[in-house]
């Protein structure tokens, strides 16, 4: 069984979300390995990512983090969820491909 098979809906989506913000991290960030989409430290975040998300108490209601009263993420998780979202983030806007050229 895959990491994803517990989550659906917008819990899925919003996994997917991060899993695509790691890729661009981490191909930035850390050696690829040929057998693997992203380096051990990069699929040691997401299955906590993927952890954290299964055990949500809202569910499929689930706020967005920033917005959320539960804090699940640890400390150092945390910082590095948000380094993770400001790179890939500034690397879509600023992508030549997103804007047609």
């Amino acid at each position: 069984m895959s990491e994803t098979e517990l989550l659906t809906g917008q819990l899925l989506f919003e996994f997917r979300t991060i899993k695509a913000m790691v890729n661009i991290y981490c191909k930035a960030h850390h050696p690829m390995k040929p057998s693997h989409d992203v380096c051990e430290q990069c699929r040691e975040f997401l299955s906590y990512a993927n952890t954290r998300l299964d055990r949500c108490p809202y569910g499929q209601d689930k706020p967005t983090c920033n917005k959320c009263p539960v804090h699940c993420y640890k400390p150092h998780m945390k910082q590095k969820a948000r380094e993770i979202m400001i790179y890939a983030e500034y690397k879509n806007v600023t992508s030549p491909s997103n804007y047609g050229h």
